[in-house]
């Protein structure tokens, strides 16, 4: 039976030259059939390739141009379009001698290591059970199994179909190869190589149907068109999506058929309604399996990718002449059985909004493990918790107090699990403000959230300290990080939406898809919050544990993830405002000693061995108190004071974060007479740049035996004996012994020796007698004060020495051998820092900056006596300005101190080394 383009090519070419058109067409209509049944040797698990498939993309041109348009068309392009749709697929046609040689050279090899490197390819399972050696393909296994048979038939035929195209074009221009006895004397061979580029232009990219020509001479005064023609083959091949594309008898003849086969029959199985005019495009598929769901939402995807290509260039396709647009793509719906069929669905994936994706690509090791994805899926449920209970208590939160009271009921549980299998469930449930539609939307687009406009209103009407910390909108993402599914059951405090939702991992064979179901509207069974579940992959995060080690005694029936997973959940829960409970056993919050009405918490705790800063219950990082030994929780400001990452405060923030915790702490240390408290606030207080005075007559400190308190001035004076016991790195503390002399229990940390050298000032001027046992430095400094008259300067560790003698310090005196911090010269105080400087600093300067008090970097670093770098201006400025004790200092100050200081030590340089030279 003739197809409409069959017959108006008989027609318009009757009595004319092109007639050899037509009496090739019918000569090649019945051989190539024949040379496409032979297909099936190597594609038996692949859609139909024959002559139906052929026949249906004809059918598929009629309908998009419409049989009034096709009577426009050349004789030429008539032929074209017939011998295209029947010989587009020839190159699928495998032969022995292309066999051997693709094995000769190596090709199939390479493919098939590809294949094996690749876990999400179809045939990643069939290919390991392949090995390579000594260049040549076998089986690992050398028993005879049917299955072998079809294994290297799967192999070739992935790589021949990449590669069939090209193949075609040969088969055309040496139809022999393929014993297809087609005479190639009549009409020229010019046409026969165009029409192997309009083939092989069905496999290839969309920008390159351009190389074609617009227009070719046809037959006699015939003018072809192979652009416009390979246009419409794509297009026809792609809609023929039917029912019916794979034959049920191929696949019988397999031992074991390939999922992915499967999955694309069902694919054309799914589809319900196809209606293909010249006007519009309609399919609809119904699905019952989510991957085959997928497979079809992206057919549907690549058809209205094509349309609207070819759309968009259509003058430069399509001759004027031809008077013809293509149709409209209406409807492309792929419904998937038991979910949504409107709104957010199966099809919508996760996206990353542009700026925030730049802002994250410019960082590395945004998340150090996959454990890490713990932290954001518990802060998730935090934040949501903290809008219910602004939502619900907001007329009864008067301060941070009230807040962690009215948190302690609003619980979040975890249940933890593992199984032999290497999988460990996580499950946690919280009491938060749940999830709707709307917020759905601004999940999926990974940095959007911030977009959320009425979640930000509400979150603005909180106070800052109960805002929440999350932000970015990137934190729920990294769940992919522990698993390639994630499910959440859902229920909206303000919308009452009701959803279960499934993510996938952007990774994995369903590419970052979200199937929601909804429930009735305001269920009543579904209590308001989220339940979060996780089957945790085990070998994602075994290499990456630090947990503590394990009783070997336990009856062992959890895996090692289980624990860094309890670990993670625990390290969280000690600082959480609402009670976390994993498996029924809750973790107490730390209790605080301090919070002021900014939102600051401090904990002092002598056994740690520095400060712990946290922002909103997380560790963070880039801001240190320093000397302090304990924990201060910061909530007394929103989020953007952070980096990207979350773990650091950004360097702009530093002088606001630093001035509101100097205040912050000032008002812990009233409320505390504890002589280390006393002390890290006089470090920070700027005071130290009046008078030693003050510490000396005013600071009072508690005795750790005895009510009483007492003063510097006091032990300098009524003491006659004072101990000095070494406790390592322990807080000094004051003890009163029944002899009336003191014992100072001694640490060596920063903070103390600050302490202990004010005091030993002060017994080095009234010579008390000082009986003490503790390291020979601290000897020695004893020694040291005794004999040497001491002169007060503003910095209360180093006497004032003059540059003279810094310079002319021999080499064997300093170590290491460059200068790295000047002690205090009056006239440039403005350039004071506080210890531990950035790690540009201690790469410019040798050595890592961190003394127990307060210095001047040298604009002049010694190499050598007599060799000297000079560090420019610029460089110097950006390295002591976020450390400088005094933060609002005019820069235009700090820019001539630097230079009065530079040229003063470059004038004693040359005096210097001029007296040495003499």
């Amino acid at each position: 039976m003739k197809n409409f383009i069959e017959i108006l090519l008989e027609e318009k070419s009757k009595d004319k030259t092109s007639f050899i058109l037509y009496n090739q067409w019918i000569y090649d209509k019945a051989l190539i059939p024949q040379a496409l049944n032979s297909i099936s040797s190597i594609f038996p698990h692949y859609s139909l390739h024959n002559v139906t498939h052929s026949e249906a993309i004809i059918s598929n041109i009629i309908k998009i141009v419409g049989q009034d348009n096709l009577r426009c068309f050349t004789e030429t392009d008539l032929w074209l379009i017939l011998e295209s749709a029947y010989s587009h697929d020839l190159g699928m046609i495998v032969t022995s001698d292309l066999i051997k040689n693709v094995i000769e050279n190596g090709e199939i090899q390479n493919h098939l290591v590809r294949i094996q490197d690749d876990p999400h390819h179809d045939l990643h399972e069939y290919s390991l059970k392949l090995t390579i050696n000594n260049n040549k393909i076998e089986f690992i296994s050398n028993t005879f199994s049917l299955e072998k048979s079809d294994i290297f038939r799967y192999i070739l035929a992935d790589y021949f179909r990449s590669t069939h195209g090209s193949i075609t074009t040969k088969y055309l221009t040496n139809p022999s190869s393929i014993a297809l006895d087609t005479p190639r004397t009549i009409i020229p061979q010019r046409l026969y190589d165009i029409l192997g580029k309009v083939c092989e232009a069905h496999s290839k990219n969309f920008q390159d149907l351009f190389e074609l020509p617009y227009e070719e001479d046809g037959i006699d005064i015939d003018v072809a068109h192979p652009r416009l023609i390979a246009s419409l083959l794509r297009l026809g091949d792609l809609l023929d999506i039917d029912n019916g594309r794979f034959s049920k008898t191929e696949l019988k003849t397999l031992y074991n058929v390939p999922d992915s086969t499967l999955h694309h029959q069902q694919k054309h199985m799914s589809i319900k309604h196809k209606s293909i005019n010249s006007k519009k495009i309609e399919l609809i598929a119904e699905c019952e399996d989510k991957y085959v769901a997928l497979i079809t939402q992206d057919w549907f995807s690549w058809i209205n990718e094509e349309f609207t290509n070819q759309t968009l260039s259509w003058n430069n396709i399509s001759p004027s002449e031809y008077n013809f647009n293509l149709p409209t793509v209406d409807k492309l719906d792929v419904e998937l059985k038991g979910y949504e069929k409107s709104g957010l669905k199966h099809g919508t994936r996760f996206t990353v909004d542009t700026p925030k994706a730049l802002e994250l690509l410019k960082g590395a090791n945004f998340y150090e493990t996959p454990l890490k994805a713990i932290r954001e899926l518990l802060q998730n449920s935090i934040d949501s918790t903290l809008l219910r209970v602004w939502e619900e208590n907001r007329e009864s939160i008067k301060d941070f107090k009230d807040f962690l009271e009215i948190s302690k009921n609003y619980p979040i549980s975890i249940t933890l699990s593992s199984n032999n299998r290497g999988i460990t469930h996580f499950q946690i449930e919280d009491n938060g403000a749940g999830i709707s539609k709307e917020d759905l939307k601004y999940m999926v687009s990974a940095g959007s959230s911030s977009k959320n406009i009425k979640k930000i209103n509400r979150i603005k009407e909180m106070p800052i300290w109960m805002q929440p910390a999350g932000y970015f909108g990137i934190g729920f993402q990294s769940s992919f990080l522990l698993s390639n599914l994630v499910k959440i059951t859902t229920k909206s405090l303000f919308t009452n939406d009701c959803l279960n939702i499934e993510f996938h991992n952007p990774d994995s064979k369903y590419k970052g898809n979200i199937y929601l179901k909804s429930e009735i509207s305001n269920n009543k069974r579904l209590k308001t919050g989220s339940t979060v579940t996780i089957e945790i992959d085990d070998s994602r995060i075994f290499d990456n544990l630090s947990f503590k080690l394990v009783d070997p005694n336990l009856n062992f029936n959890y895996s090692f993830a289980y624990f860094g997973i309890l670990e993670e959940i625990r390290n969280i829960a000690q600082f959480s405002f609402f009670p976390i409970k994993v498996n029924g056993e809750k973790t107490e919050r730390i209790e605080f000693d301090f919070v002021t009405t900014s939102g600051i918490e401090f904990k002092y705790e002598e056994t740690k061995s520095q400060c712990q800063v946290l922002y909103k219950n997380s560790s963070t990082y880039g801001f240190s108190f320093k000397h302090f030994k304990g924990i201060i929780n910061y909530h007394a400001h929103d989020s953007s004071i952070l980096n990207i990452s979350r773990k650091d405060f950004r360097r702009n923030s530093l002088q606001v974060v630093s001035k509101t915790v100097n205040q912050a702490f000032q008002e812990y240390v009233k409320l505390n007479n504890n002589i280390y408290l006393n002390i890290v606030d006089f470090i920070h207080n700027d005071s130290i740049y009046t008078s030693l005075q003050s510490i000396l007559e005013t600071k009072v400190f508690n005795l750790e035996n005895q009510s009483d308190k007492i003063s510097i001035k006091e032990i300098v004076a009524n003491t006659t004996i004072i101990f000095l016991s070494n406790t390592t790195f322990k807080p000094l503390k004051i003890f009163r012994n029944s002899n009336e002399s003191l014992t100072l229990e001694y640490g060596n940390i920063a903070a103390n020796n600050i302490f202990l050298d004010i005091l030993i000032k002060e017994l080095g001027k009234s010579h008390k007698n000082i009986s003490y046992t503790a390291y020979r430095t601290i000897q020695e400094q004893f020694m040291t004060f005794w004999q040497t008259e001491i002169t007060y300067s503003k910095n209360p560790i180093i006497n004032n020495i003059t540059l003279k003698e810094i310079i002319n310090v021999s080499q064997n005196q300093f170590e290491p051998n460059k200068l790295i911090y000047l002690p205090d010269i009056s006239r440039y105080n403005n350039l004071f820092i506080r210890s531990s400087v950035s790690d540009d600093a201690t790469i410019i300067y040798g050595e890592n900056i961190a003394q127990p008090y307060f210095c001047i970097l040298s604009p002049l670093i010694r190499v050598t006596n007599n060799h000297w770098i000079d560090i420019d201006e610029e460089k110097y400025l950006s390295l002591i300005e976020p450390y400088l004790i005094n933060l609002t200092e005019d820069f235009n100050n700090l820019k001539d101190s630097y230079s009065q200081l530079r040229n003063e030590m470059l004038e004693e340089i040359i005096l210097v080394n001029k007296n040495r030279r003499s």
